[in-house]
């Protein structure tokens, strides 16, 4: 759906990837990692130094006006609107653009702008609104319609939590519709649970692509379980974690995600005793990719 063959530009350096079709891909690095340029050249809106790039089967410049039909974007730095309109006026004219059915639209629009919450902006001058409501809106004229491919840079600047929530709902519906995403953040809780898959940048060089799952499983595999029982002290000895702590009914207790699942250990434990609350606690995304430990590895990941 999206691919990279050795491409190059600014600091991104020979690039190669490829991006299927139905997938979310979350686009993570630093400032001035390459993010945003990765992201527009997916889009067209530039053209690599060398290599080749190919969205939905097309070249994004030189097939820019065919390939926008089916396409949303969304950047950080590139403003949707502009300040004098009506925010009416300008969702109508994504509509015209889009060429979006009058009915679909209407019952469309009346749904986003319920769930983004901005049903009472829509008389008010773009210029009126805050950061916080003018990403909102954009969010509701970028999800307008139906699209096989979506690029968002940066897509939760300025949101609180339940536009964060809304904004992950929507684009999770339109994966399970066939669409394919592209997301950018600085901040990896931000797409962490949202993603399929991960490109991790760092001074315009791709150090990681590939499964969220994998990504953790393999670099961070050790989990926190705790686990409140009534009843015998149940027998920990034949379990394979790491450690564990006893304390009034209560064990807290650690293991390798890659030698035992958190299924097994319960297995065992339920056998023992009768367990009355259960909590498994995972490592976050930015936990790993920041960990000193996790950083030396990237270096030798890809070799």
């Amino acid at each position: 759906m999206i691919s990279f063959d050795n491409v190059s530009k600014f600091i991104l350096t020979n690039v190669t990837i490829h991006i299927p079709k139905g997938k979310v891909v979350g686009v993570i690095g630093k400032s001035g990692a390459g993010k945003t340029t990765l992201l527009k050249l997916a889009c067209g809106l530039l053209d690599a130094y060398s290599g080749k790039v190919y969205t939905n089967g097309m070249h994004p410049v030189k097939d820019r006006k065919r390939l926008c039909k089916n396409m949303r974007i969304q950047f950080a730095d590139m403003p949707c609107f502009s300040n004098d309109l009506i925010v009416t006026d300008a969702l109508n004219d994504i509509r015209h653009f889009y060429s979006i059915n009058i009915t679909e639209f209407e019952e469309e629009l009346l749904r986003l702008l319920k769930l983004f919450e901005v049903e009472y902006l829509t008389s008010k001058r773009i210029s009126e609104l805050s950061l916080g409501q003018r990403r909102r809106v954009e969010l509701v004229s970028l999800l307008l319609g139906k699209a096989e491919v979506y690029i968002l840079d940066e897509a939760t600047i300025g949101l609180d939590e339940k536009a964060k929530e809304a904004l992950r709902s929507e684009l999770l519906s339109r994966k399970r519709h066939g669409a394919t995403i592209l997301v950018s953040s600085h901040n990896m809780s931000e797409i962490d649970g949202l993603c399929d898959r991960i490109i991790l940048l760092e001074k315009g060089n791709i150090i990681y692509y590939g499964d969220q799952e994998y990504l953790l499983k393999k670099y961070a595999p050790i989990n926190t379980m705790e686990i409140i029982y009534e009843g015998n002290l149940p027998d920990m000895e034949d379990v394979p974690v790491m450690k564990y702590d006893l304390d009034n009914h209560r064990i807290k207790l650690q293991y390798n995600s890659a030698i035992v699942s958190a299924a097994e250990i319960t297995r065992h434990i339920v056998g023992e005793t009768k367990v009355v609350e259960m909590c498994v606690h995972t490592p976050e995304l930015s936990d790993v990719i920041l960990s000193r430990k996790g950083q030396k590895k990237w270096n030798t990941l890809l070799k």
